[in-house]
C-alpha cells in the first residue's frame, strides 16, 4: 500500500517538470535527497518525499538530456561520422531513413557523441541494425514546427534521446565497415521478420497492418489505413498493444500448464517468453505497462502470493517512468495507463465482475469491459487527439476477439516457426493475413460512415468529464449516474470564440510556407495550405486538419489557395477531402472560383473581400484576402511581388493593422511604398526555422522596423494568433512564448 501511495506524486513530480518553461537548477535538489529518502519510511511525510525525489529523478534527467545537445559550431557544415545503424530503417519516396549512434566524428576535433536521425537520398545500399557505417552527413538540431495543442516534434525526438537530424551527403568515403548483429540483436530479428514478411505478402492489402500486429512496426501501414483505425477507434488493437502482450503470456502459461513443469516454473518461463516477444514487438509504452503487470502476477502465481491489481497497476507505472521518465509526454502513456486504471476503478479493483456464470459471465464481461473504456477514453481522446470514434464501443466488440483469436495465433506461428519451416511459416502467415483481410473489409466499411466526434481542447471541460467518469462507475448508490453524464457536456461546448464585430487570425506555423486561419463567431475561413512533401509530410493533413478538428470543425465557409506554389498549395488536396467546403476561390483548381473579379461578403459584422492585382500567373497573380470591420482591418498578401504591390496604391483600403509580410520576406517584396501606403502595426512572416532561401530578409525587416512596424515570425514564435475587435488588436498569442518547454530551441 505504501508503494501505492508513494507513485503517483513521483509521477506528478515527472509531469510537473515536463510543463516548465526551464529547468529548476540541480543543486540546491540534491541538497534534499538525504531527508527525502528519509522521509519514505514515514507514511505522512512519504507522498512529500516521493514527489521531491520524482522532481530531483527527472531533472537529472533532463539536465543530462540538454548536455548531450548537438553543438551550434558544427551545424550545416559537412561532417565525416562513424557509427551503428540503431531501431529499423525505413524507405517512404525513394528515401531511406533510419536512426544513427555517432561514435566519433572524424575529421574535426569535437569529441561529440550522440543519436541522431538520418535520411539517405538515392542510397546505393540497405542497411540493417547493427550495422556500422561511415558517413558524410550534414547535421543540425531539431528545429520543427510548433502549433497550439499539437504534436510537438522537438519534445518528441527530446523524450527519445535523438539530439539532431540530418542528411547524408555524397562521398566516395561512404562506407559499410562491419555488420554487428549482436549490438543489437532484438532489432536485428524485427528486421529480418519484417523483410521476410515484404517478400511473403507483396501487394496485400492488409500488408502494413499484419507487420505492425507482428513487430510493432507501423511505418508500413498507409494512411488511409490510418484513417479507417481512428474512425472505427482501433488504432489500438492493429498494432501491438498490451492486450496482445496479455494474451501471448496467457497462452503460453495455459500451454506450459500442460507439461509437467512446477508452477513455479510455469511463471518464470512464461515470463522469459512474454519479455522476448515483447523485444521483438518493439517494446512500445502498451508493451512495457502490460509486460510489468503480466510478470507481476506469474510472479505471484509462482511464489503463492495474492498481489492486488492496483499494485500491478502502480509498479508498472513505476517501471515505465523509471526506464523512461518522459513518457508521460506521449499521448500513448495517457491512453494506455488510463485504461487500465478505469478498468480497475470499475471493477473496485477486481480482474472481472460477478455477471452470470460459465459463458455468460465471460460475454457480459466482456461488453462491460469494453463499455468501460470506450466510455473512460471519449473524453482523454477529445483532449489529447480532438477526436473521438463514436463506433469504437461496437466495433471493437466485434474486432477484438477477432483480431484475438483469429488473427494474432496464427502471426505468432509465423514468427515461432521461421527458423524451422518455411513453408510452415508462410502457411500460417497466409491465414492470418486471410482472416485479416475479412475483419479489415468490415472496419473500412464502417469507417466510410465517418461517425466521429470533433473538438473541445480545454483542460477544465477534460477534468470535469473525468470526474464524471467516476461518477458513472462508482459503486451503485453512492452518487446518481445521472449526474456524471450531466459532467461529459462540457465537451460539447465550443471553445472561445470571438463576439459580433470581432475576428480572430491564425497564422499556422507550417515552416517555410502559408497558412491562415481567419474566424468570426460563426465563420471560418482557410487562407492557403502550406507545403507538401511527398508521403513524408503534409501540412494540410498533419498540421491544418488537427488544428481545424480542435475547433470541432467539419466544414470550412471559405478556402482560398492564393496561387499554385507548393509552399501554399501542397496541403491543399487534405483539405478538400476533409472538409465540406462552402466556397472554394483559387485559380490552381477546376473546382474552385478564380478571384479574377473581387469576390464580397460580410459574416458577424466583419467584411471580407478577394481579389487579385494582377493575373498571367506568378507571384503577382496571387489572390489576396481582405478582412475589415469600422474598427480594424487585416491584409493577406499571398506572394505578392514589387509589381503587384504597386497596383494596391490604385486601390481604397480600410485602415489595416495586421498584414502577412509578401512572399515570407523576400527581397523582392514589401518595398517601402507598400509599406508606407497601408502602415500597419503588426507584420507577420511566414517562414521556416533556418530556411535555404534566407527568408525574412535583413533589409526588409530594417524597412518595417524604420517605419515602427512590429514584426513576427513563425519562425522563431511558432503559431502567431491575434484577437481583433473594437480597439484594433486586443491581443497577440505567441506558442513558442506561452507554451514554451525547457526542451525547445
Amino acid at each position: 500500500m505504501g508503494m501505492n501511495i508513494a507513485v503517483l506524486p513521483f509521477v506528478a513530480a515527472i509531469l510537473a517538470v515536463t510543463r516548465l518553461p526551464e529547468l529548476p537548477p540541480i543543486e540546491p535538489l540534491l541538497l534534499g535527497l538525504p531527508v527525502s529518502v528519509f522521509g519514505l519510511s514515514c507514511s505522512r511525510a512519504r507522498p512529500f518525499s516521493a514527489f521531491y525525489l520524482g522532481l530531483l529523478y527527472v531533472s537529472m534527467n533532463a539536465v543530462a538530456g540538454l548536455n548531450a545537445v548537438f553543438p551550434d559550431d558544427l551545424q550545416g557544415k559537412d561532417l565525416q561520422v562513424i557509427g551503428q545503424v540503431s531501431g529499423l530503417p525505413g524507405r517512404s519516396d525513394g528515401i531511406l531513413h533510419f536512426s544513427f549512434n555517432v561514435e566519433e566524428i572524424t575529421d574535426c576535433a569535437s569529441r561529440w557523441t550522440g543519436t541522431v536521425n538520418i535520411s539517405w537520398y538515392r542510397a546505393p545500399v540497405e542497411v540493417q541494425p547493427g550495422d556500422r557505417l561511415q558517413l558524410t552527413v550534414r547535421l543540425s538540431k531539431p528545429g520543427s514546427t510548433l502549433n497550439p495543442g499539437l504534436f510537438d516534434y522537438e519534445g518528441w525526438l527530446f523524450s527519445r534521446g535523438i539530439q539532431a537530424g540530418g542528411y547524408v551527403r555524397s562521398n566516395s568515403k561512404n562506407e559499410l565497415l562491419e555488420s554487428d548483429s549482436i549490438a543489437f540483436p532484438h532489432h536485428v530479428l524485427r528486421y529480418r521478420i519484417r523483410q521476410t514478411m515484404l517478400g511473403l505478402l507483396k501487394e496485400s492489402p492488409v500488408k502494413g497492418l499484419l507487420i505492425a500486429l507482428t513487430i510493432g512496426e507501423t511505418g508500413q501501414i498507409s494512411k488511409p489505413a490510418w484513417h479507417s483505425l481512428t474512425r472505427t477507434g482501433t488504432n489500438h488493437l492493429l498494432i501491438i498493444s498490451g492486450l496482445h502482450v496479455g494474451l501471448v503470456a496467457a497462452m503460453i502459461f495455459k500451454l506450459l500448464g500442460l507439461t509437467p513443469l512446477s508452477i513455479r516454473w510455469v511463471g518464470v518461463t512464461t515470463m522469459i517468453v512474454t519479455a522476448f516477444y515483447a523485444l521483438i514487438a518493439g517494446f512500445g509504452l502498451p508493451v512495457q505497462r502490460a509486460l510489468i503487470m503480466t510478470s507481476a502476477v506469474l510472479l505471484a502465481v509462482s511464489i503463492s502470493r495474492r498481489v492486488s491489481t492496483l499494485t500491478m497497476f502502480s509498479a508498472s507505472l513505476l517501471g515505465v517512468v523509471m526506464v523512461q521518465p518522459f513518457a508521460v509526454m506521449s499521448n500513448g502513456f495517457w491512453l494506455s495507463f488510463g485504461a487500465v486504471f478505469s478498468l480497475i476503478y470499475a471493477y473496485n479493483g477486481k480482474l472481472m465482475g460477478n455477471e452470470g456464470t460459465g459463458m455468460l459471465k465471460v460475454l457480459l464481461a466482456a461488453i462491460r469491459t469494453q463499455w468501460v473504456v470506450s466510455v473512460a477514453m471519449f473524453p482523454l481522446l477529445l483532449y489529447l487527439l480532438s477526436q473521438a470514434s463514436l463506433v469504437a464501443f461496437t466495433v471493437n466488440l466485434v474486432a477484438i476477439p477477432w483480431i484475438s483469436f483469429l488473427v494474432i495465433p496464427w502471426l505468432l506461428i509465423f514468427v515461432a516457426a521461421l527458423p524451422i519451416s518455411t513453408d510452415i511459416s508462410a502457411a500460417s502467415l497466409s491465414i492470418g493475413e486471410f482472416f485479416l483481410s475479412i475483419i479489415w473489409q468490415y472496419l473500412e466499411w464502417v469507417a466510410d460512415k465517418e461517425l466521429m466526434f470533433y473538438g473541445s481542447e480545454g483542460l477544465v471541460p477534460l477534468l470535469i468529464a473525468l470526474f464524471g467518469v467516476l461518477i458513472v462507475f462508482s459503486p451503485k448508490g453512492t452518487v446518481p449516474r445521472w449526474l456524471g453524464w450531466m459532467c461529459f457536456l462540457p465537451l460539447l461546448v465550443v471553445h472561445e470564440v470571438p463576439g459580433r464585430g470581432e475576428l480572430r487570425v491564425t497564422f499556422v506555423d507550417v515552416g517555410q510556407g502559408l497558412s491562415v486561419i481567419l474566424q468570426t463567431r460563426r465563420t471560418t475561413l482557410l487562407y492557403d495550405t502550406g507545403p507538401k512533401f511527398g508521403d513524408r509530410f503534409d501540412s494540410g493533413e498533419q498540421i491544418l486538419t488537427p488544428l481545424l478538428r480542435k475547433y470541432g470543425l467539419r466544414k470550412l465557409d471559405a478556402f482560398i489557395v492564393s496561387h499554385g506554389d507548393n509552399d501554399h498549395a501542397g496541403g491543399m488536396n487534405s483539405i478538400l477531402r476533409n472538409f465540406d467546403i462552402d466556397r472554394f476561390v483559387s485559380s490552381v483548381s477546376e473546382r474552385a472560383q478564380p478571384c479574377d473579379s473581387p469576390i464580397n461578403w460580410s459574416a458577424d459584422g466583419v467584411r471580407f473581400e478577394i481579389f487579385r492585382l494582377q493575373v498571367g500567373g506568378g507571384n503577382n497573380s496571387s489572390c489576396l484576402l481582405l478582412a475589415h470591420t469600422t474598427k480594424f482591418g487585416v491584409l493577406i498578401t499571398g506572394d505578392i511581388e514589387e509589381v503587384a504591390e504597386g497596383l494596391l496604391h490604385e486601390k481604397i483600403l480600410p485602415e489595416i493593422q495586421v498584414i502577412s509580410v509578401p512572399h515570407h520576406g523576400s527581397k523582392t517584396s514589401s518595398s517601402p511604398g507598400f509599406i508606407n501606403h497601408l502602415m500597419p502595426s503588426l507584420a507577420i512572416v511566414s517562414a521556416g526555422f533556418r530556411n535555404r532561401f534566407s527568408h525574412p530578409e535583413q533589409a526588409v525587416l530594417k524597412r518595417y522596423e524604420k517605419r515602427h512596424v512590429r514584426v513576427l515570425n513563425t519562425a522563431d514564435e511558432g503559431a502567431i494568433r491575434i484577437w481583433l475587435g473594437e480597439n484594433g488588436i486586443q491581443r497577440v498569442e505567441r506558442t513558442r512564448l506561452e507554451g514554451r518547454r525547457f526542451w525547445h530551441r
